[in-house]
């Protein structure tokens, strides 16, 4: 059974408890909003970008066989100076895909993997599969 709302604790812990959530997100570049309205507290705004690559050579579900999923090195520009980047790598219907966020991207992951437009190879982050999500494209 749920306790009984105390205003009492309530005063004494809402404010400093939000001061310390907003002035930590702050320091983190991510501002912030207090958003009364008896649900979450606190609405961060978060500003993010989306790169979408297609695999071409993915039909349908994920290959078996696939035991990492590829994004080239070049794309690290991107999320340079700290920008939020989302990668999708979408199936080649893109109806499926699979979503990795830029700060789970780390240079363990680098490889030279040659392919068809690089024989002598090319640098790939090599990203094990539980590292992101794959999910469906609903519209």
């Amino acid at each position: 059974m749920a306790s009984e709302f105390s205003r009492e604790a309530y005063d004494e812990n809402d404010a400093r408890g939000k001061k310390a959530i907003r002035d930590f997100l702050d320091s983190k570049g991510i501002p912030t909003v207090v958003h009364e309205d008896y649900g979450p507290d606190i609405k961060a705004l978060l500003e993010a970008f989306c790169e979408v690559e297609i695999k071409r050579g993915w039909e349908g579900e994920w290959p078996q066989n696939w035991g990492k999923v590829r994004i080239p090195a070049r794309k690290k520009r991107l999320f340079k100076d700290g920008k939020r980047i989302i990668f999708f790598v979408l199936n080649n219907d893109c109806t499926k895909a699979f979503r990795v966020f830029s700060s789970d991207i780390k240079d363990e992951y680098l490889e030279n993997i040659p392919n068809s437009w690089s024989p002598e190879g090319e640098m790939f982050y090599n990203i094990p599969k539980d590292v992101g999500v794959f999910m469906d494209i609903v519209v």
